[in-house]
């Protein structure tokens, strides 16, 4: 996370897009193969096996509901392309609407189940905050690799004492911060 934007932006920048692209490919390959030799040692059987896995009956009321959006997906999608109004403007819409009416069905649904207990559901309302708060810091976090990387290359000073610094660098800030606060935070935490 703080390599990569030094050395891929770098490259894309100043010397070929589909380089710096290329070594992007060449970096996740190499997290593959870490994770295919190393990382499947630590996580085995972690998330394999549900704690309340579906019955039978569940597992087939799932399939007819997914199948469901699927033709309610292609009859919207397809119905906008016939009329011509298939744009970028109405998927991002579609999956707008989307994003705000799914988390109101599931926790309308988690309120409302008989699985979920009594002593539960306050501790379910106690994270709708959390739930929604994350969702403001994570749409912001996220415009970073594009909307505020096209606000630094353009509208920030990009060089310092004279040297040159390529936009795609400022996404390094935050894994530096990161580096920086770790230890203080975990000293302050252990305190």
């Amino acid at each position: 996370a703080l390599i990569a934007p030094l050395v891929v932006g770098t490259l894309g920048q100043e010397y070929n897009y589909h380089l710096g692209f290329s070594v992007a490919a060449v970096g996740m390959f190499f997290g593959l193969l870490q994770y295919y030799f190393q990382g499947r040692k630590s996580l085995a059987g972690i998330g394999q096996a549900p704690t309340n896995p579906m019955s039978k009956e569940e597992q087939k009321k799932f399939a007819k509901a997914f199948m469901l959006a699927i033709v309610v997906a292609l009859l919207i999608f397809g119905g906008a392309y016939v009329t011509g109004h298939l744009t970028i403007d109405f998927f991002i819409n579609t999956i707008s609407v989307l994003g705000i009416l799914l988390p109101v069905y599931y926790f309308s649904k988690m309120l409302t189940s008989k699985d979920v207990t009594a002593e539960e559901k306050p501790k379910v309302l106690a994270y709708l905050p959390l739930f929604l708060a994350a969702i403001v810091f994570w749409s912001l976090e996220e415009q970073g690799s594009s909307i505020l990387a096209l606000f630094a290359n353009e509208r920030t000073q990009t060089s310092l004492f004279g040297f040159p610094i390529a936009a795609s660098w400022f996404q390094s800030l935050n894994p530096v911060f990161v580096v920086i606060l770790t230890p203080i935070f975990v000293t302050l935490w252990t305190k």
